[in-house]
């Protein structure tokens, strides 16, 4: 009977049932119903399909890799987060999985994850279409690690959360990048910093430095030098320790306008906010934040300021 009715109103149909009885046993009858059916389903299931365990994990490879199948699973796949199964050793079942979702539009491999540069290198290969990319420490690479990110043109988030990734490797990154996020990285130093951001001026508009040691204390990093040719920037957030009054030094020279400028856990001192309050560097949402050597009047008289 479903053969007869127009693709349309088999569509509604289809849909209507899988919001009412959204269980695996429903979308498994569903999806043996026809092709067609079949085709509904993996367009509302499949592309963000959620990984809880890792036998399911296993199951699904599995079944984006099996020639037996009513459809190519794995072309509907668009969205996968691996943080529930990247404590367990997946490399080679994520190594098949990026050969068979050539539509990835996002991946999360977690932290820490047993993902090997390898494999992240196959991704210029197979996945052309991924635009954010969620990365976090490699366990088997705890020391520097060299990864070649060329290929992934299509990318414009990153976010690379305890990776010991090096200058060189970072700066393979596609210079449309809109959206970057550093977490804890150790062995970034600041020149290759510095680097990045100026080879991605026109295009980049959020940045966040959590945590980052940005080289020796000896060679401190100057924000200020990272952040100026970026004219684009609309969102800033600087956090850790390392942040301090020096640190901050001639940021708030540059002409600048920010929708967003976050201040959190950091060493900074009343000095940096009279110097933000009388500079060039402007924003219309200010947050901070867990700043112990701050005094709460001089925060509170800062323009824009917004309590959390």
């Amino acid at each position: 009977m479903p053969a007869m009715l127009p693709f349309d109103l088999q569509q509604v149909i289809c849909e209507y049932a899988m919001d009412v009885a959204s269980n695996d046993k429903f979308i498994f009858r569903a999806m043996c119903v026809c092709k067609l059916w079949a085709h509904f389903v993996c367009s509302k299931f499949y592309r963000d399909y959620e990984i809880k365990n890792y036998l399911g994990f296993v199951g699904f490879v599995r079944t984006i890799a099996s020639r037996d199948t009513i459809l190519p699973y794995g072309e509907y796949i668009r969205n996968v987060d691996l943080s529930p199964v990247n404590r367990y050793g997946i490399d080679m079942r994520v190594h098949k999985m990026i050969r068979y979702c050539p539509n990835l539009v996002s991946l999360t491999l977690g932290h820490p994850s047993s993902v090997k540069p390898d494999t992240i290198r196959l991704m210029s290969k197979y996945c052309k279409n991924l635009r954010i990319l969620h990365m976090g420490g490699l366990e088997s690479f705890p020391f520097m690690l060299e990864c070649d990110f060329a290929g992934l043109d299509s990318l414009t988030h990153v976010e690379i959360h305890m990776t010991p990734i090096d200058g060189p490797s970072l700066n393979t990154l596609p210079r449309t990048l809109i959206d970057v996020r550093l977490v804890k990285l150790d062995s970034l130093d600041h020149q290759s910093l510095v680097e990045f951001t100026t080879n991605r001026r026109g295009t980049l508009q959020t940045l966040v430095i959590d945590r980052c040691t940005l080289g020796a204390r000896s060679q401190q990093a100057n924000i200020a030098q990272v952040v100026r040719p970026l004219s684009q920037l609309k969102r800033l957030e600087l956090s850790g320790g390392q942040v301090d009054d020096k640190c901050l030094e001639s940021l708030f020279d540059i002409p600048l306008e920010l929708d967003s400028f976050r201040l959190a856990h950091t060493h900074i001192t009343d000095s940096t906010l009279y110097r933000f309050a009388a500079g060039r560097l402007k924003c219309r949402h200010l947050n901070i934040e867990h700043n112990p050597f701050v005094s709460e009047q001089t925060i509170a008289s800062l323009p824009h300021y917004r309590r959390q």
